[in-house]
């Protein structure tokens, strides 16, 4: 059975602002068909952010309950992107994570994706299938910053140093890849997956 696209309320919506959407992903599992209704809502992306399509009965529902990570905590960007601009600090993008694959002799980070809520990363089809086959997708890592450091400091005052926590790594339990996409594209349609982690993410 082949999940029907939403009926749409509006373009442009961030997956965190359509409760219809995003409640499928806090579920302790997720099935066949709820996984491909989220893949056909995608819009498409507006500065390599992913938007929805958001089911027409999201807004209405009083029933729904409120699985948004706080605004406190969830990462709102408005800025165009950025070229040639200034270094980020050790806390600037605490939802952005590190993929880390292992090879036969070591272990390397290849890509990068984002939470979107406590379970689940959003990253590109493309750093799951587009891979040589002695390369293994094992973990995402959290809260890294420089990878030279172990823990990473600002550079202020001596022994006054800011310092970030140890970086957090998550196995991955499942890899969702847009299932329209073809690894080796050349116009990279549908280069979109979710990655569901092994353990649900504490806020800080």
């Amino acid at each position: 059975m082949h999940a029907k696209r939403p009926k749409i309320q509006v373009d442009n919506v961030v997956i965190q602002d359509c409760p219809a959407l995003y409640s499928l992903l806090e579920r302790k599992s997720i099935n066949e068909r709820n996984v491909n209704y989220i893949r056909k809502a995608l819009c498409g992306l507006l500065r390599r952010q992913p938007y929805m399509c958001c089911p027409v009965t999201a807004k209405n529902s009083t029933n729904t309950p409120d699985l948004f990570p706080s605004r406190k905590v969830c990462g709102i960007q408005a800025e165009n992107t950025i070229l040639g601009g200034m270094d980020t600090t050790i806390r600037d993008y605490p939802w952005m994570v590190l993929l880390q694959y292992q090879e036969p002799n070591y272990r390397r980070f290849e890509c990068g994706g984002f939470l979107i809520n406590n379970r689940y990363v959003l990253t590109a089809a493309h750093c799951l299938l587009n891979i040589p086959s002695y390369r293994k997708l094992i973990k995402v890592c959290l809260g890294e910053h420089n990878l030279k450091t172990a823990i990473d400091c600002e550079n202020k005052t001596p022994g006054l140093e800011d310092c970030s926590d140890e970086p957090l790594d998550i196995t991955i339990e499942e890899q969702i890849p847009h299932e329209l996409y073809i690894p080796n594209s050349t116009n990279h349609q549908h280069d979109i997956a979710l990655l569901r982690l092994s353990k649900t993410v504490e806020f800080t």
